[in-house]
């Protein structure tokens, strides 16, 4: 039965592998609760696992997740005819309280972070440069030249890094591309000109973005220890790696902000909306299918909003002007 409904998300739902799976995973953590068949399970059922739910202390939001599973499985059910009537619950889900405000980071605050991924850098080379003078010093020459190979090699991958963290903040500031679209992206993804080709981004479509001067000087440089190291991918870690080390900078540049993983894609949103780019050309870098969305991911500062108060007043004098009033 599972395999059929597996069968249903993946080619009539167009579900991702990632949701099938957790469908699946969700639905036998629950007939191994309830222990008895899934054609069996009665409304009470479904009441008594949302409270193991509850009394799990799961977040609310993972708790409908697992509850949406049991909510499409009961669903295909009855439109496959096997059974009369779902059980599921109206009142299914538990309640989820709004989202706060994500703040987002200031130019300068970006430009401080980068800083600190420099500055790091600059320190690490500094400890290996005394290193290397300090056995440069006592070591033969057979055993100093092994030891200048490792640390060529080290300083390779440490200045790797140092490239790649620059970039994927950088880039994430720039480009509007979603975390988990830039942590797939290749080498042969990159253009010339910045262009950046994202793959199967959310809701399984390709598009393209660009990324600023400077993110693709970066890249340019970064393109080159890469291919000294034969790799393509960029990133080799997953997004919870990511936003660890972009967390550990934000708190190294002395940031203090509730800064999240999204206040960079919020920032691009926010500054191409303040530099005069309309809703609908920024949706084609973002991939965003409803451009109604972007209104929550704006976030203009005090100035910015009375400089746009202070148009629009400028604007009804001139039209008052026209009109004699």
């Amino acid at each position: 039965m599972l395999d059929k409904f597996k069968k249903y998300l993946e080619n009539e739902k167009r579900r991702s592998p990632r949701t099938v799976s957790a469908y699946v995973h969700n639905l036998k953590t629950f007939r191994k609760h309830i222990k008895r068949d899934y054609l069996l399970v009665s409304e009470s059922d479904i009441r008594s696992y949302k409270r193991h739910l509850m009394f799990k202390k799961l977040k609310s939001t993972s708790a409908n997740q697992i509850l949406a599973s049991i909510k499409s499985f009961y669903k295909w059910l009855v439109l496959e005819g096997k059974l009369a009537k779902n059980p599921v619950l109206l009142d299914l889900f538990f309640k989820i309280d709004p989202p706060g405000i994500i703040e987002i980071p200031t130019t300068e605050e970006i430009e401080k972070i980068i800083g600190v991924v420099q500055y790091e850098m600059d320190q690490k080379m500094l400890k290996r440069q005394m290193a290397k003078d300090l056995k440069r010093q006592r070591l033969r020459e057979q055993v100093l030249a092994r030891e200048t190979e490792i640390f060529n090699k080290a300083t390779i991958k440490a200045h790797a890094k140092t490239l790649r963290d620059k970039f994927m903040i950088s880039a994430l500031a720039s480009s509007g591309l979603r975390i988990a679209e830039l942590l797939k992206l290749t080498t042969d993804d990159i253009g010339e000109n910045g262009s950046i080709r994202v793959r199967q981004g959310k809701g399984n479509k390709d598009r393209h973005s660009f990324m600023d001067r400077r993110s693709l000087k970066i890249y340019k440089e970064y393109a080159l220890v890469l291919g000294e190291l034969g790799a393509k991918r960029l990133f080799r870690f997953t997004y919870r790696q990511a936003w660890h080390i972009i967390k550990t900078y934000i708190k190294k540049a002395g940031i203090t902000k509730n800064l999240k993983v999204h206040s960079f894609r919020h920032y691009f949103v926010t500054e191409m909306g303040r530099r005069g780019m309309s809703d609908s050309d920024i949706s084609k870098f973002t991939g965003h299918k409803n451009v109604n969305t972007l209104a929550r991911y704006k976030n203009y500062d005090l100035k910015t909003q009375k400089d746009i108060y202070d148009k629009h007043q400028e604007n009804d004098k001139n039209i008052n002007k026209e009109t004699g009033k």
